[in-house]
Formats: structure tokens, sequence, C-alpha cells
């Protein structure tokens, strides 16, 4: 019998939208829920405040960083604001981490079903990182990623001929600070997948104990790119289930990968929409309202 007395957090990650995302919001409202809201810091707050005004199960996280897409940041407030969750809430389940572009493909009962039925379990999509990977995967991990000013970064050890990179990489071997080839501590295996994730209370409780533990694992990251689609699969799947509960591969949110590259960042339209439903996932990402209003209005009309 699943218990009554369930609880799930909803983490979300916003910089835009606050209609669009009162508008998730409003999909996802049942009594078993709570909301936090993670405002980037170049974002301005009081429209968000302004916009959400008179939902009573919903809080701000006070720890604010720019979650710029890719970098050590994005990483730092994701994990700031599960940490803010985790200590501010009144109890959770599961966290579950979303952005301000996703939307449910069911209706609300069935999202917290899913997850009561499955208390124990974290919803986690992963791949192991082996060497026949996507080079661009594989560059992540095995070079250093060094942020600059302006915006910039170094990518040590350059591969090139180029005369400028050529010192660049002997000046960087000088300092001994970037020792090759990187390690990640603990000889864990390295892991890849979505950085929206969805966590029990226990893989929550085990990943800040490793984190506090084994600080060095963050300092690996620090110089990884897209960092945040690697510790969360790395840290839990390396444990035993004893140790972090049961991980399960998927986040069962549909995401267009099949697109060719340079489609990706167009959110997902009713040209998608037959993809969408057939993907047998309850959620979906990326919907822009500005973009196209009538598929978040279709989805609205047959789940709401």
């Amino acid at each position: 019998m699943i218990a009554d007395n369930y609880k799930v957090a909803y983490l979300l990650l916003v910089h835009r939208n606050p209609a669009q995302l009162r508008r998730l919001i409003e999909r996802l409202q049942c009594k078993e829920a709570t909301f936090w809201i993670q405002v980037d810091i170049k974002s301005d707050i009081s429209l968000f405040e302004k916009e959400l005004q008179g939902i009573d199960n919903l809080h701000y996280v006070g720890e604010r960083r720019d979650g710029g897409w890719g970098t050590f940041s994005f990483l730092e407030l994701t994990i700031e604001g599960i940490k803010w969750v985790a200590q501010h809430s009144t109890g959770y389940d599961h966290i579950v981490l979303l952005s301000g572009q996703d939307y449910p493909l069911c209706h609300e009962r069935e999202i917290v079903h899913h997850l009561k039925a499955n208390r124990d379990a974290s919803f986690i999509h992963y791949t192991e990182v082996t060497p026949d990977c996507n080079p661009h995967v594989l560059e992540r991990i095995s070079k250093y990623h060094i942020k600059i000013p302006w915006n910039k970064k170094i990518i040590y050890p350059y591969d090139s001929n180029n005369l400028d990179k050529k010192i660049i990489n002997q000046l960087l071997k000088l300092t001994d600070q970037f020792p090759l080839p990187r390690i990640l501590p603990g000889k864990r295996k390295l892991y890849f997948g979505s950085n929206w994730v969805r966590l029990s209370k226990k893989a929550v409780d085990f990943f800040f104990q490793t984190l506090k533990e084994e600080p060095e694992i963050m300092s690996f990251f620090n110089y990884t790119t897209l960092s945040a689609e690697h510790i969360f699969q790395t840290i839990l799947l390396n444990a035993d289930e004893t140790q972090t509960g049961r991980i399960i591969n998927t986040n069962f949110t549909f995401c267009h990968w099949k697109r060719a590259p340079e489609l990706y960042t167009i959110p997902l339209g009713m040209p998608d929409l037959d993809l969408i439903l057939s993907s047998g996932d309850l959620l979906a990402r990326k919907f822009e309202q500005g973009h196209d209003a009538e598929i978040l209005d279709y989805l609205d009309n047959r789940f709401a």
C-alpha cells in the first residue's frame, strides 16, 4: 500500500517568462507539492514575485547565482538550490528539478502517483563515459576547461600546432596545477546524462555526504564543461543501492535530441506533437509560450 503522506518538492531553475512559470506551477499544483523557485541572479526577481503572488505553497531559494548554461556556476546554483530545499522544507520524498520551460504531458496526479509508487527511487538519465563515446563528451572530462575573464576559457591541453596555444600548453604544464591525465577522485567510473534529475531523499542525503567527505570531487568538476550533466550520475551510480536507493535510468522527460544540432535550441511546437505524445514520457521540454502557445493550450485542454 502506498503511503498517503507523500511529499514532492519541485525545484524550478528560472531566468525568464514568469507568466509561463505560473502556468507550469498551476498545472503541477496538488496537495503533495511544494514549489521552490531559484531565479538566476541576472534576472529581475521582482517580476517573478509579482506574477507568482497568491500561490501559498511557493518559496524562493535564498542563494542566487549566474546560471550560465554549461558553466561550473550553473552546477553550483543547482547544488545550492537542492541543498536549500533539503534544509528548509518541512519534509520531502523527492526533489524534482525542472526549468521554467518544462511542461507536463499528463494529469498532475499521474506524476505524483508514479513518484509515490517509486518512493525509494531516483529517476536519472545516464550513460557511462567510455572511449567510444562522442568525442565532445570525452573532451569535457579529459581536458581542463579553465574560465578566464571576458567570458572566455582555455581548454588544456590544446590539440593544435598554433604557436599561441603551444605556449599556453607549456606555461600551464610548468605550473603543476593541472596534472595529466585528469583522474576523478575515488577511482570512480564517469557517467553523463540529463542534469534535470528527480532525486529521492536517500539519494540527496548520500550526495551531500559524499561532497562533504570528498570536496576534491567539486574541484574536479570545476574544470569540466557541462559538469551538471556528470556529477549526480557519477556520484550516485558509483555507490550501492543500499546507500542511494534505486536509480532508474530515465527522467521521464521528452527532449527532441533527434533534431539536427542547429535546431536543438528551437522550442517544441505543434509540428512535434505526435512525437511528444508517443514518447510515453510524463514531461517534455523545451516549450516557449511566445514561440508556440497553441501546443501548451492543447496539452492543457487534453490533460488539465
